[in-house]
């Protein structure tokens, strides 16, 4: 777990949320610090970033734990726990963001808890889909969102490069396909055209913060942020 990245100071009438944070399979804490602290600026939230047993700073936890899809659904939990409990995060102030390999974890997380919203970026349907073209979700599978993500109650962003070689742009389809069916809350998307899995930041970065600024503003009931249009070329990042 991370010291949580703090946003620039806010007015006693604003609304602090805490992002929840969980990353891809080719990142860890090391790798996503900076990107935390920009995120945390860019979007006026708290921001809180944790590794999944096996990965970075949780790689020796000497208790004989292994990384599996369970383990990092218990990591997500527990890190959601800790935040309430340590930082006094109340659970209706959570927004949940999960990246790529992290979707599955955010998208457990969220259809089991209570929060404020829910931030999908690349994520996966299921991680057999992604090698394989099947509309059912094999009993070997895992991560699979697509079978789970209906059960999140609150509004969700899905955000995914067109172009995307790693998990394909079908995946983000295939689960705002059964997003808007919920007849109780909202669904957006954000989709990029010209780049794929690792360089949606470098060509986009500033044009997904303010996204996820405007939507998280939006649930606040706050009028959005009419930047939201402008972009950016940072630096890209890889993970699956």
């Amino acid at each position: 777990m991370n010291p949580p990245a703090q946003p620039t100071q806010k007015t006693a009438q604003e609304k602090v949320r805490t992002i929840l944070y969980s990353h891809g399979n080719g990142e860890d804490l090391a790798l996503v610090a900076n990107y935390a602290e920009q995120l945390a600026i860019d979007t006026g939230a708290r921001v809180v970033a944790y590794d999944y047993t096996g990965y970075g700073a949780a790689q020796t936890l000497g208790n004989g734990e292994e990384c599996s899809e369970k383990q990092v659904y218990t990591d997500a939990l527990t890190a959601h726990d800790y935040c309430i409990n340590s930082l006094g995060v109340a659970p209706e102030d959570f927004v949940i963001v999960g990246r790529s390999l992290g979707s599955g974890a955010a998208v457990h997380l969220a259809s089991s808890v209570s929060c404020a919203g829910l931030v999908l970026i690349s994520p996966l349907a299921s991680c057999v889909r992604v090698v394989l073209d099947t509309k059912v979700t094999c009993f070997f599978d895992m991560f699979a969102n697509v079978d789970k993500v209906r059960r999140v109650e609150c509004p969700v962003l899905v955000v995914h490069g067109r172009d995307d070689e790693v998990v394909p742009f079908e995946h983000s389809s295939m689960l705002l396909r059964q997003l808007e069916q919920r007849t109780t809350t909202k669904t957006e998307s954000l989709f990029l055209d010209g780049v794929g899995h690792n360089d949606m930041e470098l060509q986009y970065q500033e044009l997904m913060h303010n996204k996820y600024k405007t939507f998280i503003a939006e649930l606040n009931g706050a009028a959005p942020d009419p930047r939201t249009n402008q972009t950016k070329k940072r630096g890209s990042r890889k993970c699956l």
